[in-house]
Formats: C-alpha cells, sequence, structure tokens
C-alpha cells in the first residue's frame, strides 16, 4: 500500500500587504508626531504667557512699591524748575516722575530718590523703563541711567483720582482724570488713587489700581543739610 506524502509549504506575505502594513505604520508614527507636536506647542504657549504674565507683575510690583511712598519733596511751586532748581513732578496720561521714599539696608534712614516710569515702544530698544536718581542729581541735571522694566511694553496707560465725582448721577464713583493736575493753579499734592495699564506687544493686558497712603506733604520733607545724606543709596 503506498502512501501519499503531501507537502505543504508556509505561505508568506504578499508585497501588497507589506506595503499596507508600512503605509499603517507610518501614518500611526506621523499621528503620534503630530500629537506631541501639538502638546509641546500648547506647554510652550502656557509657558510664555506665565512667563509674560510674571514678568508684568513683577514691573507693577516695583512701580506701586515706588507710588504707595511718593512724597510732595516741596509743596513751593518756586523751588522746582532749571538752573539748580527741583525738577517738577509730572503724573501724565502715559508717564511718571515723582519723588519717593525707598528703604535701601535694614536699620538706615529711607533715600530720598526722583523715580520715572516711561513705556517707550517707538524707540530704538522698546520697553517699560525706570529710572531712579538722587536729589542732588536731580538739582544737577545729570541724567539717569535707565533700567529696563518689562522689555515688551507697548503702551503705559495711566488715570488719576483724588475725590469722590460731583455728578448726582454717580455720587460715589472717583473722579478720575488723565493727567494730575489737569489744573496748573492747583497745589502741590499727590493723587490719592492711581490707575495704571500696562499693554504688552502681544496685547496682553495687566491693570492695577495702587492707593498712595502718604497723602500732601508739607515744606520742606528734608532740611536742606540733609538732602546729601537722604540722597545716597541707589534703588
Amino acid at each position: 500500500m503506498a502512501l501519499a506524502i503531501t507537502m505543504r509549504t508556509a505561505k508568506g506575505f504578499t508585497l501588497v500587504e507589506l506595503l499596507i502594513a508600512a503605509t499603517m505604520i507610518a501614518i500611526l508614527f506621523v499621528g503620534i508626531a503630530a500629537h506631541l507636536r501639538g502638546g509641546l506647542t500648547v506647554w510652550r504657549r502656557a509657558t510664555d504667557h506665565g512667563e509674560a504674565a510674571q514678568r508684568m507683575r513683577v514691573a507693577l510690583d516695583r512701580l506701586e512699591r515706588d507710588v504707595v511712598h511718593a512724597i510732595v519733596y516741596d509743596d513751593r511751586k518756586e523751588r522746582y524748575g532749571a538752573d539748580g532748581l527741583l525738577p517738577l513732578p509730572g503724573f501724565g496720561s502715559g508717564e511718571l516722575r515723582f519723588f519717593t521714599q525707598t528703604v535701601t539696608r535694614s536699620g538706615y534712614p529711607p533715600s530720598l530718590r526722583l523715580v520715572t516710569y516711561q513705556c517707550s515702544p517707538s524707540s530704538a530698544t522698546p520697553g517699560l523703563w525706570r529710572t531712579s536718581q538722587a536729589i542732588a542729581e536731580a538739582r544737577g541735571n545729570i541724567a539717569p541711567t535707565p533700567e529696563a522694566m518689562l522689555p515688551e511694553c507697548a503702551e503705559l496707560s495711566l488715570r488719576y483720582a483724588f475725590q469722590l465725582s460731583e455728578s448726582s448721577e454717580a455720587p460715589s464713583v472717583m473722579d478720575w482724570r488723565p493727567t494730575w493736575p489737569d489744573d496748573p493753579n492747583e497745589p502741590l499734592r499727590l493723587p490719592r488713587l492711581v490707575e495704571v495699564t500696562i499693554r504688552s506687544a502681544a496685547g496682553r493686558l495687566a491693570r492695577r489700581i495702587i492707593a498712595v497712603p502718604v497723602g500732601q506733604f508739607g515744606t520742606p520733607v528734608l532740611p536742606p543739610a540733609e538732602e546729601g545724606a537722604g540722597g545716597g543709596g541707589g534703588a
């Protein structure tokens, strides 16, 4: 009796099946890469937004620290001007210039400084800039070295309030002004509230209302003999 032996060969993948498998794997890797790329983009945007918000917050904190310690150094207008006199403080719609007290080291008396804030988006080096100088330097018309507070600042907007509105329609609303004082005949005094709005080049906004607790100061803050000592130290 003859035995019939059948040889069965193993069946392999065809070229078409290999191409389909390779295509599916490629599509899978493309999808994974796109998903990772999207996640990295979202993470990068969130990180950039958080860092930008932090920089704006730090700049506002520094400005607030100067404003809450602002003083009227001398309320006699004849003490301000050129030729060795004091620079006149200015509270504009887009810039600040005022005298403030800064604490340098623990146990030392506060230092009197003239500080300015201005956002210059159209200059060669745009940003929010701060300057600080001693009283003697301000009298001598010595140009201070500006400090970059917020490089991406595109606009600095300021408003000021001193009293409640006199309008009968809104008796409890503060009377906000674009400059302070808007009447040059008003006495030299500080506003009670300063509203600061910073707009970045990316369109982000940061707004803060700062209360000025010191208020009006009399004449003068320091005797002339102490100006050199009070104006020392940088801040």
